[in-house]
């Protein structure tokens, strides 16, 4: 049984990888294209480049949070950052679409997200 969970874990980090993977490129991608802000993030105006740098910043820590499953680092059973994967989620999935919200990149932001919570459940399995 135990073997099984671990594979689960390493399963949940893999995800939770490829989905930081993908909210980087979607961030660089953004960030390079000269499009400075899309449609929500130019309402939010003077909070606009902490949402950006708090989106960015986010997608480096899920890098590495992904690297800490997947070696069996991050406890699972609710110890340390385990119990607040789902709000951490959460923020760096509104984080993104608020950034790409209106652009090219939302569809994209959206497939991370899913791909993230995804892998958190099969973490916590």
């Amino acid at each position: 049984m135990a073997k099984k969970n671990s594979m689960a874990a390493v399963g949940g980090g893999v995800l939770m990888l490829i989905a930081s993977l993908l909210y980087l490129y979607v961030g660089y991608t953004w960030y390079s294209s000269g499009s400075a802000a899309g449609a929500w993030l130019t309402s939010t105006q003077f909070f606009g480049p902490f949402v950006a740098a708090f989106a960015l910043i986010a997608a480096i820590v899920l890098f590495f949070l992904s690297i800490g499953v997947m070696t069996g680092r991050m406890p699972s059973d609710g110890r340390g950052m385990g119990d607040r994967t789902w709000s951490f989620l959460m923020f760096i999935g509104i984080a993104f679409l608020i950034v790409t919200a209106g652009g090219a990149w939302f569809y994209w932001a959206v497939i991370a997200f899913v791909i993230s919570y995804i892998g958190a459940i099969a973490k916590n399995m």
